[in-house]
């Protein structure tokens, strides 16, 4: 019984770890690929690598290692998933308020 209550409360833990490392890796790499489409003026091969880089850790992030994390636990998986949610969904309502005024003059 408290084997059982601890490997829950050990998957729990580490879903929730590996969750805000994916969401880091997640969120940073979704910057890119945002900055990215908005520069699409660049388009020399440092651009375009850096985006087929960044496609490939969201899929992982996203796809991949949840799908096998949850194979492999059930909770862990389930907290994975949660947290990357929370803290991408946080990173969007951040984005959203943030002023983009950084290229404009500011009047005096």
């Amino acid at each position: 019984m408290i084997n059982t209550i601890l490997s829950y409360v050990l998957y729990g833990m580490s879903g929730f770890f590996f969750g805000i490392f994916g969401s880091r890796l997640g969120i940073l790499s979704f910057v890119r690929l945002r900055d990215y489409y908005r520069q699409n003026h660049k388009q020399d091969y440092r651009h375009i690598l850096f985006a087929l880089v960044s496609l490939i850790v969201l899929g992982v992030c996203w796809v991949i290692f949840p799908y096998y994390f949850y194979q492999k636990t059930s909770l862990g998986g389930a907290i994975y998933l949660g947290t990357l949610l929370y803290y991408f969904r946080l990173f969007r309502s951040r984005d959203r308020l943030s002023p983009t005024t950084k290229n404009k003059r500011k009047r005096s």
